[in-house]
């Protein structure tokens, strides 16, 4: 590589001045140095030493980030206006090679534009698995140094795309070890992290530990699902829109049904619908399928979607537990004062207030 005939003649701009993907730079010092026969990097530093026998000013025209990409974008809808879709598919028909060289062409063109040259270094890397490329390992390390380039870009959404892809690419090579260095890039909190992670075991025959992970993804999925249908559905009563929150909330019961997650908890979302429209009789339905199965609240441990996961063991007075501070809420008037006068309500939460309070453990538990 021409950085290595750089180091040979200037080890000073070689390691610190110089990035070995910074063509231009690195031509230049060696062409400098075929030149004067001196390195570069001591013609800087005197030219540095000298005081400018000039008073000038320094101005750097800097435009918002956000205006910058969208005409980065607006360019590559122009380009794609132009021809360029065209261009690509001529370019199938033609062969690799043709493409590859093509793509050289056009980062040349566009030095700067890393969301343009991730995009390309991606198609390239697509293309040489879709189409059977011969001799793939000839382009390892061109198509590497531009997901390195759009890694160190100062957007976040091209950072990430670009370590999306430098895992993929070293899970291919087998090389985990690197694979796992690009996962920093992902946060903690974002599920794909954990869906790689998986991949990673599931490639190093850690198949056990692969199933954990992915199960961890769905168990954790339902939370998140849960929260937000409901968050939703909860903005729609407040804006009276019964129809709609009714809608959402039974996407959350179609969700916990497929997931497994107990009647308990596919009975529960319509609680607030029914409590919204003072329903009466829609109230004792709901509330009694929740009391007859507070049981399933945990009836996700018995799933074979999670059996790799470790739960801890649940004692069966918990349940009971839980079941009277239900019934206490179920009491309070200002939520359920529409209810009173309802014989079967009436026989359902205080019966079975007293039935719980007979238990001998839950009166030591109080």
């Amino acid at each position: 590589m021409r950085i290595s005939a750089v180091k040979k003649v200037d080890s000073k701009s070689s390691t610190e001045k110089i990035h070995k993907n910074n063509v231009k730079r690195v031509i230049r010092a060696l062409e400098f140095y075929k030149l004067n026969g001196y390195p570069i990097s001591e013609h800087n530093e005197k030219e540095a030493a000298k005081t400018s026998p000039y008073n000038f000013a320094y101005f750097v025209l800097n435009h918002k980030r956000d205006i910058l990409y969208d005409r980065i974008n607006k360019r590559v809808d122009i380009m794609a206006e132009q021809g360029l879709i065209d261009e690509v598919k001529r370019l199938k028909e033609e062969g690799y090679e043709k493409t590859y060289e093509w793509a050289l062409r056009l980062i040349k063109e566009y030095p700067n534009c890393n969301m343009l040259i991730w995009q390309t270094a991606v198609m390239l890397d697509a293309r040489r698995i879709t189409d059977k490329c011969t001799n793939q390992e000839k382009y390892d390390k061109q198509i590497n140094a531009w997901y390195e380039l759009a890694l160190h870009d100062e957007n976040e959404e091209i950072q990430h795309h670009a370590a999306d892809s430098l895992f993929g690419f070293y899970l291919r090579k087998k090389d985990y070890t690197k694979a796992e260095k690009y996962l920093d890039y992902f946060s903690e909190y974002d599920p794909m992290k954990s869906y790689y992670q998986g991949r990673l075991l599931q490639k190093q025959g850690k198949i056990k530990e692969a199933y954990e992970k992915y199960e961890n993804i769905i168990f954790s999925g339902f939370s998140t699902l849960n929260f937000v249908l409901s968050t939703m559905a909860g903005m729609a009563l407040r804006e009276n829109d019964i129809g709609y929150a009714r809608f959402l909330l039974g996407k959350v019961q179609v969700v916990a049904h497929i997931l497994e997650m107990g009647k308990y908890n596919e009975y529960s979302p319509m609680l607030d619908i029914v409590c919204a429209g003072k329903d009466v009789e829609g109230t004792y339905k709901v509330v009694k399928h929740l009391l007859d199965n507070v049981g399933t609240m945990y009836d996700f441990r018995k799933s074979g979607l999670y059996k790799h996961m470790k739960f801890r063991d649940i004692d069966e007075a918990i349940l009971d537990g839980v079941k009277e501070k239900l019934l206490e809420g179920f009491r309070k008037e200002e939520e359920f004062g529409y209810m009173a006068g309802y014989e079967p309500w009436e026989k359902l939460i205080f019966d079975s207030c007293r039935l719980v309070k007979s238990i001998p453990f839950l009166k030591v538990l109080r």
